[in-house]
């Protein structure tokens, strides 16, 4: 299940930035798929580009110092990891995509989850079907006997009942679904 896949990955990075420190496997990434990430999480800015990437509302200014910042580490890893363009982009979008889910999952702690609760929300990720999965990148929230679905099960892993937390669960799903194509991109351009 490929949702079992990307779930793990970003579940390892937010373990990690909850304690403001790229986790062990994103450190030993000998891949460069999590290079961008560990460069954008252990700057300053993580917050910034998280903040560009999910909200229409951040300031021109953070729009054109996020870009700085991530092309700054995208050529960075590039050259570490002798990264073709597709990867290197790839390996920009999985940077942005885990400052976004880090920057979320605080949101979902902060309106009450515990690490339990912030592991078990991924397991509900992890548990969905492939045909369910895909329906994270469309208008899923319209599907009122999906998204309840998901509310309950992401209340039932001890995510609090409150509206900012279960849409922060419900943004880590969508942008973990994007991640998915990432890897999938990230894996292929190899063959």
């Amino acid at each position: 299940m490929r949702g079992l896949l990307i779930a793990g990955f970003l579940a390892v990075l937010v373990a990690g930035a909850a304690h403001g420190q790229p986790t062990r496997d994103a450190k030993d990434d000998t891949t460069g798929l999590f290079c961008v990430y560990n460069k954008l999480s252990a700057s300053e800015h993580a917050g910034m580009v998280a903040n560009v990437f999910l909200y229409d509302t951040a300031p021109e200014d953070d729009v054109d110092g996020a870009a700085l910042v991530v092309n700054d580490a995208v050529r960075a890893c590039a050259e570490a990891f002798m990264l073709s363009g597709s990867k290197a982009a790839s390996a920009a979008d999985m940077g942005i995509y885990g400052v976004a889910v880090d920057h979320l999952a605080d949101v979902v702690r902060k309106e009450g989850a515990n690490k339990r609760a912030i592991e078990k929300m991924f397991g509900v990720y992890d548990a969905f079907t492939d045909e369910e999965l895909d329906k994270f990148e469309g208008e899923w929230r319209s599907d009122i006997e999906f998204s309840g679905k998901v509310k309950r099960s992401l209340i039932s892993a001890g995510v609090p009942d409150k509206d900012a937390a279960i849409d922060a669960a419900f943004e880590i799903f969508e942008v973990s679904a994007q991640a998915d194509q990432v890897v999938f991109l990230f894996l292929v351009d190899d063959l």
